[in-house]
């Protein structure tokens, strides 16, 4: 039986997805291509392309490292079931490494004061966490969370601080112009009345096309018809 020192390292967090080949510690090949969407069609192709470049079987691996994020829940899903099926059928170790974590850890030893790791999420949002000098690893000082970059760098949203000003009329901003866009905007009825208005609406829509309903035309009369008026 060959000796299991490779290890499989896995990423498919992001549309730039990877795969690399290690031995005793030593990287021995890497692969990364963009992907769309279809890491469960790329990832075990890679793998096998990665293991034939360097003449290497999947039965010497012994151990295998996924991504765990942040990143696309998709891209995720493929890459943990991917490694936990191959670790599984190959009784090899199964490790999983936090995105975030693992960007800083270069940066760590040379900082003088905490690194900040920072990936997009998505919907304007920024994944991010902050490490400092640990023993054997990074140290988690702030755990991994999402947040605007305006929060990030402790800038306040200038549309959250004047809906905030029109909402409690402050003298600090236009007080009387505040005060009556407030109450047009910032209104506290019960839930009836809204319900009330909503159903009266659907109602009035309903009426007006039992009493005026649409004019249906044929495909030909609408060909038929002359592009501008005579």
């Amino acid at each position: 039986m060959p000796e299991r020192n490779l290890a499989v390292a896995i990423d498919t967090a992001s549309d730039l997805a990877g795969v690399a080949l290690t031995e005793e510690g030593a990287l021995l090949g890497a692969v990364t291509w963009r992907t769309r969407q279809n890491q469960s069609r790329e990832l075990l192709p890679a793998l096998d392309w990665l293991l034939g470049r360097q003449g290497r079987g999947k039965e010497e691996i012994g151990a295998v490292f996924v991504c765990l994020g942040p990143g696309s829940y998709a891209g995720l899903r493929v890459g943990v079931s991917t490694a936990k099926a191959l670790a599984f059928a190959l009784d090899a170790s199964l490790a999983g490494v936090g995105r975030l974590e693992a960007d800083a850890e270069s940066l760590v030893a040379a900082a003088q004061g905490r690194v900040v790791a920072v990936h997009a999420a998505g919907r304007a949002e920024l994944a991010w966490a902050a490490y400092g000098r640990g023993d054997d690893r990074p140290q988690e000082l702030v755990a991994p969370r999402l947040s605007t970059a305006e929060a990030l760098v402790g800038v306040a949203c200038p549309l959250t601080v004047w809906e905030y000003l029109l909402r409690s009329g402050s003298p600090d901003g236009p007080s009387f112009v505040g005060r009556w866009v407030s109450r047009l905007l910032y209104y506290d009825f019960p839930e009836w009345v809204f319900t009330t208005a909503y159903v009266l609406f659907a109602i009035a829509v309903a009426v007006t096309l039992w009493r005026v309903p649409p004019e249906t035309r044929s495909r030909k009369e609408l060909s038929s018809r002359e592009p501008f008026p005579p």
